[in-house]
Formats: structure tokens, sequence, C-alpha cells
């Protein structure tokens, strides 16, 4: 497996607040904002998306009914 030396931008954050040894109860709190704020992005994106491509909630559903599973 490769491995960089290199960390990311966030990683950087998160290293400095792990520094300073917060407490269980915060570090839950830490990580639903975290997953908070991508979920919020992730929800922008797709509605972008949505609009952009002018879907419709039967496209959506007939998505969720493919099957697009393949044999190797």
């Amino acid at each position: 497996m490769l491995t960089s030396s290199k960390i990311s931008n966030i990683q950087f954050e998160l290293l400095k607040l792990y520094a300073n040894n917060i407490s269980e109860v915060d570090l839950i709190e830490v990580k639903k904002l975290l997953a908070s704020y991508f979920g919020k992005k992730l929800d922008a994106a797709f509605d972008k998306f949505y609009e952009s491509n002018h879907l419709t909630p039967e496209n959506l559903q007939n998505w969720a009914m493919e099957h697009n599973r393949i044999t190797i």
C-alpha cells in the first residue's frame, strides 16, 4: 500500500484540535458537526445536479429500482 508523507489541510486542523485532548462528549459533537457540514454540502450538490438535469421524482424512483450489478 502506498502512503503519503503529506497530510491534507483538514487533517492538519484536526491534529491541532486533538492536541488539546478534548473530552469524549466534545469529540462526539465535533464528529456531528463534520457529518452535518458534509451532509449539507452533499445535499446542495445533489440539488444542483437535480435541477440542472431537469430530473423528476419519477426519475429517482426509476433509478432506485434499477439493477446494475454485473458479474465478473
